[in-house]
C-alpha cells in the first residue's frame, strides 16, 4: 500500500524496512491525544481562515467519530491496515470518512510539530495519573505501618543485621522517598502557573484598557506569552451588577468596580487568581486581608471555621460565598468543599488548593481567589 510519505514513488518500500521503522506498536498509545491535537489544529486553521466552515466541520466530525471508536473499542486502534505509526492510522481513518477534507487537516503543520504535540498532550494526561498511583502507594505504606504498631525488625548494614528498627519506620521511610519524587516538581510548576496569572493580572492593572474585551484579550495575550498552555480570563465589568465573571468578548465599558479572574494551564497544572479592580480603597484592604488568609490556612481545621474567624480582623465585611477547588488529573480544578456544602471541608497538610472568597465589605462586593498549599501558604 501507498504511505504518507511515499510522494511520487510507484512501489512499496521494503517490509524490512518499514517494519524496522514503524513504531506503532508503542505510539499508539498516543491515539487520544493525536486525535485531540489535530481537533485543535483544524479549529486553528478555521478561525485563520484556512479551512472552509464545511471542511472543518468535516473534520471536526470526522474526528470525533474516530476518538469515540478508539475509546469504545480497543481493538480498533491496530497496525493491521499497514500503518507506519498512529499519526498515520488516524489520517488514514480521517480520509476514509470525510474524504479529501481531511487531508487538508496537515496544512500548515510539520510532522514534528504534531508528534510535540502529542507528546505534550500524552504527558499532562499519563503525570497525574502516575502521581495518584504514587500517592495510593504511599497510603498503603501508611495503612502497612499503623497495622504494624510497635513490632520490631533488625536493619542491615552491607548485608549484615545491625540495630532493631520499628517494621512502621521502616515502611515510612519509603513514602518519604516518593515524596520527594513528585512534591518539588509539582510545586515548582504551579509557582510558575501562578507567576504567569499574577503577571497577566497586572495587565489590568495597568489600565490598558477601557472595555472589557479588549482587556480580557490583553490578559490571555500576556499569559499565552509568557509560556501558559491553556488561559480562560473572565471579566465581571461591573462587579455589583455580575459577580459571575462571565467571559467578556464584546467593548462592554468597565465600572469603577470590576474583577478579573485569570484561571492558566502551565504543563498540567492548573491555578486561578482572581483580583477585584476599584478606584476606592475597600478592594485594597480585602485584598491585604486575603492574602494573609491564603498563607495563614491551617490544616485539620474547617475552611469555613479559619475563615470566619478570620473575617473579624476585617471590620465592615460580611462574608457571602466561598469555595475550594482542586485539580482532577490534568483537568480544569473542580470543588472539592464550599459554603454550599461545607463538609469534611478540613484541608490536608501539603494539599494543593485554589480558595475564591466572594464577600461585602461596606456593602461593596469584592471578589479574590489564590492558589495555595496548605500547611505551607501561599504560592
Amino acid at each position: 500500500m501507498a504511505h504518507l510519505w511515499s510522494g511520487r514513488f510507484a512501489g512499496d518500500p521494503d517490509a524490512e524496512l518499514f517494519a524496522f521503522g514503524s513504531s506503532f506498536r508503542f505510539d499508539r498509545r498516543l491515539f487520544e491525544d493525536d486525535v485531540r491535537g489535530s481537533r485543535a489544529w483544524a479549529a486553528g486553521l478555521a478561525r485563520a481562515g484556512v479551512l472552509s466552515a464545511v471542511d472543518a466541520a468535516a473534520i471536526e466530525e470526522g474526528l470525533g467519530q474516530i476518538l469515540q471508536k478508539g475509546i469504545d473499542d480497543p481493538g480498533f486502534v491496530t497496525p493491521d491496515d499497514g500503518d507506519e505509526d498512529v499519526h498515520a492510522f488516524v489520517e488514514r481513518e480521517l480520509v476514509a470518512r470525510i474524504g479529501d477534507a481531511g487531508r487538508r487537516l496537515h496544512t500548515g503543520r510539520s510532522r514534528n510539530e504534531q508528534v510535540a504535540v502529542d507528546l505534550r498532550l500524552y504527558l499532562k494526561r499519563r503525570i497525574p495519573e502516575i502521581q495518584r498511583a504514587i500517592a495510593a502507594t504511599i497510603a498503603q505504606f501508611v495503612e502497612l505501618a499503623d497495622r504494624a504498631g510497635d513490632a520490631l525488625m533488625p536493619s542491615y548494614t552491607h548485608l549484615r543485621r545491625a540495630q532493631p528498627v520499628l517494621v512502621s519506620h521502616f515502611l515510612l521511610s519509603h513514602c518519604a522517598a516518593l515524596r520527594r519524587d513528585v512534591d518539588p516538581s509539582e510545586r515548582g510548576l504551579l509557582a510558575r502557573a501562578d507567576a504567569m496569572a499574577v503577571a497577566a493580572l497586572r495587565e489590568a492593572e495597568a489600565g490598558k484598557a477601557s472595555d472589557a474585551g479588549t482587556l480580557a484579550g490583553l490578559i490571555e495575550q500576556h499569559a499565552r506569552l509568557a509560556g501558559a498552555e491553556e488561559t480562560y480570563i473572565a471579566i465581571a465589568h461591573d462587579l455589583a451588577a455580575d459577580r459571575r465573571l462571565n467571559r467578556t468578548s464584546q467593548p462592554t465599558p468597565l465600572q469603577d468596580r470590576f474583577a478579573v479572574r485569570a484561571s492558566i494551564a502551565y504543563k498540567g497544572c492548573w491555578i486561578r487568581r482572581t483580583r477585584t479592580f476599584a478606584k476606592d480603597a475597600g478592594a485594597a484592604k480585602a485584598d491585604s486581608w486575603f492574602d494573609g488568609v491564603a498563607r495563614s490556612l491551617e490544616p485539620g481545621k474547617p475552611v469555613a471555621a479559619q475563615l470566619a474567624a478570620k473575617l473579624k480582623e476585617l471590620p465592615g465585611a460580611a462574608l457571602t460565598s466561598w469555595i475550594a477547588e482542586s485539580c482532577t488529573g490534568s483537568y480544569p480544578l473542580s470543588a472539592v468543599a464550599s459554603s454550599r456544602a461545607p463538609g469534611k471541608d478540613a484541608p490536608v497538610n501539603g494539599q494543593f488548593l485554589v480558595l475564591t472568597v466572594e464577600l461585602t465589605l461596606d456593602g461593596a462586593p469584592w471578589l479574590g481567589a489564590a492558589p495555595l498549599i496548605v500547611g505551607q501558604g501561599a504560592l
